[in-house]
């Protein structure tokens, strides 16, 4: 039998990770291990994180990390799953140098990588695999053709059905249907972003139309700055292309970007050298010949966007008014509170901004039709919606029906579900309770529980009860930032509620906690949190 189970990835985007075991052997591998931005559900965070505990039970068992593609949300939490739990990396050559990069930047020493070409065979325990080559908005992505006891399983990773990409290959719907054979393949678990837009998407090459139209400024017109994607090779050779035909040179700012175009040249599939200037050029060059490209496309607090929007001196240059920023990059669902600042802060700077349905920019993500090929293709006897909140893993799961799918077919998991598969009878779903959320903090090399993010929005909406026992039978209360004012008989209550517990179980314990939860509760209002500091007295 199989087992799979998303640990991240499936019902909230971001922080895309699959766990897949052999029930017969115990063998285990796991499909990407990427981030989410933290939102003010994660406070003091920078990122969510997959069940990186569920990764340190599995011990010897774990087989092999399976990469799809070096976006953050794929890779991000690879670092550390590697400190819980080691095991050998397969990818392409262009994921293995984002995953290095990755790591580097984390202070882990770079792993070693086995470096697959599409269409090349792997084996580890009674799995066999190989990448095909999908279109998307990173270079090396991939989908996952996995040999299993039960049969074969198609991870798509992120894709559209894009026929003429910028460079790079098309997705290979003929290697997924060879895989799929006379019988479908065994399980299709699916990106499912693009799944509630219509049609095609158009693929990267009609986004050059758009991106010349930035460039109409008159000869007196100012800078260009343009944000994207760093990751986004193909946006960046098209940029490239623009400022050759307009006569501009082209500045990179933001490490992310940088690093990028090192790997593309190092790939050969990226060549600016006469358009590319340093940042000399940002003091040596009239405005209007100048073009910029920033990372931060998603408000990130420390890139190069959002340091410009603050007009900070070490970025060598600010915005004036006759200049022009074009967010080429779509908002991540949950990021526009971060994002509309900096539209507001360049507006009020006197910058024209080209950002939102304006914008040039074309999702990575196969639409509803995209995803229909790729049904079509593996002909799937089970299928799973991947990569979205539920509207659109429901909208993927509509499409399989519409294919010919019924409904026992159709598995809708969810982060901690695990899907079982024996190969004879139907897929069986094993609901599990709501899997927590680790976080990670400032980018450091550590990772944190729930327990503690709770904690932590406790304090945040509610304040801090610290609670001092006194010589084991008396408790000195310290409310702080307690918000109904904990005084009068809202104190006598919690008072004697901890008094209660350190008569009848010697300790102010769980129960004790509870009782004092209950008594906000029936306020309606969130319970602070409780902090007991040591004992003092005999």
């Amino acid at each position: 039998m199989l087992r799979l189970t998303p640990l991240g990835g499936v019902g909230r985007f971001g922080r895309n990770c699959l766990l897949i075991e052999d029930e017969d052997t115990g063998a285990a591998v796991v499909v990407d291990c990427g981030v989410r931005f933290a939102g003010p559900e994660l406070p003091g965070f920078d990122v969510g994180l997959p069940d990186l505990e569920r990764l340190g039970t599995l011990g010897d068992r774990l087989l092999a990390y399976i990469i799809t593609h070096g976006h953050e949300d794929h890779i991000g939490a690879m670092p550390l799953a590697l400190r819980e739990r080691s095991a050998p990396i397969y990818c392409t050559s262009f994921t293995a140098r984002f995953l290095q990069r990755r790591c580097a930047r984390l202070g882990e020493r770079r792993p070693p990588i086995d470096v697959l070409a599409y269409g090349e065979t792997r084996s580890v325990g009674p799995f066999s695999f190989s990448f095909a080559a999908v279109s998307h908005s990173i270079p090396g992505a991939a989908s996952l053709i996995l040999r299993t006891p039960v049969g074969v399983v198609v991870h798509s990773g992120d894709f559209r059905v894009d026929e003429d990409p910028v460079f790079g290959l098309p997705t290979d719907l003929e290697s997924l249907r060879a895989a799929a054979g006379s019988d479908g393949v065994a399980c299709l678990l699916a990106d499912s972003t693009g799944a509630t837009l219509p049609g095609r998407n158009g693929g990267e090459k009609p986004i050059g139309v758009a991106l010349d139209r930035c460039f109409d400024m008159d000869e007196e017109g100012g800078v260009v700055f343009v944000s994207l994607f760093a990751s986004h090779l193909q946006r960046l050779a098209l940029l490239i292309d623009l400022c050759r035909r307009r006569g501009r040179k082209l500045v990179l700012l933001g490490r992310g970007l940088l690093e990028a175009l090192q790997m593309g040249l190092a790939e050969g599939v990226i060549d600016g050298s006469d358009v590319i200037a340093d940042e000399n050029a940002l003091r040596n060059l009239p405005r209007a010949r100048l073009c910029i490209a920033l990372t931060g496309s998603q408000g990130e607090e420390r890139a190069a966007l959002a340091r410009l929007a603050r007009r900070d001196p070490t970025l060598g240059i600010n915005v004036e008014p006759g200049d022009r920023i074009v967010f080429s990059a779509r908002v991540i669902p949950g990021n526009e509170r971060s994002v509309q600042p900096l539209v507001d802060a360049f507006v009020d700077q006197g910058a024209d901004v080209v950002a939102g349905r304006g914008a040039p920019h074309v999702s990575g993500h196969g639409y509803a039709e995209d995803l229909r090929l790729l049904l079509q293709a593996c002909r799937p006897r089970v299928f799973v919606a991947l990569h979205g909140n539920p509207e659109n893993l429901v909208a993927h799961g509509d499409l399989a029906r519409e294919v010919g799918l019924d409904d026992g077919r159709i598995v809708g998991l969810r982060d901690g579900h695990t899907l079982v598969l024996d190969g004879t009878s139907g897929p069986r779903h094993i609901e599990a309770p709501k899997a927590h959320e680790p976080a990670a903090i400032d980018g450091d090399v550590c990772w944190f529980p729930a327990s503690l993010v709770h904690s932590r929005l406790r304090m945040g909406k509610a304040g801090m009860i610290i609670v001092n026992v006194v010589d084991g039978s008396d408790v000195v209360v310290v409310p702080h930032a307690v918000f109904p004012e904990l005084a009068g008989a809202l104190l006598d209550k919690v008072k004697e509620a901890l008094r209660a517990a350190l008569r009848d179980r010697g300790a102010v314990d769980d129960a004790a906690r509870r009782s004092i939860n209950r008594i906000f509760y029936r306020l309606h209002r969130t319970p602070p949190e409780l902090l007991l500091l040591p004992a003092v007295g005999s």
